[in-house]
């Protein structure tokens, strides 16, 4: 009994936590798209764990920081009057520190 009713106290900070990390991951994906519109490579870089992984549609992994860093170098002349339009961010909490964040988004340049 005495665990159960621990565990029940301890439900709403379980929850309150989760709910900060879902919007903490949210707030990063914004402001991940607000540099990218800004053009700011280097503090985009900075913002990514050195594992960090890019994870494609059909399951390839990708190297996040390098493949960035390239892609940005590849188009940075080509690509002017930059956006991003995010239809939805949403976030799934997946282990104590850690959430899986899945995005759409219109991006349109000139």
């Amino acid at each position: 009994m005495k665990k159960l009713l621990f565990l029940l106290a301890l439900l709403p900070a379980i929850a309150f936590s989760q709910e900060d990390l879902k919007t903490s991951a949210e707030e990063f994906v914004r402001n991940y798209y607000k540099l990218f519109q800004e053009s700011n490579i280097d503090l985009l870089k900075d913002k990514f764990a050195e594992d960090a992984q890019f994870i494609l549609a059909h399951g390839q992994v990708l190297p996040l920081r390098e493949t960035l860093q390239s892609n940005f170098e590849k188009n940075r002349d080509s690509i002017t009057n930059y956006k991003i339009e995010v239809k939805y961010i949403i976030a799934d909490v997946t282990a104590p520190n850690s959430a899986f964040v899945t995005t759409s988004c219109i991006e349109s340049w000139d």
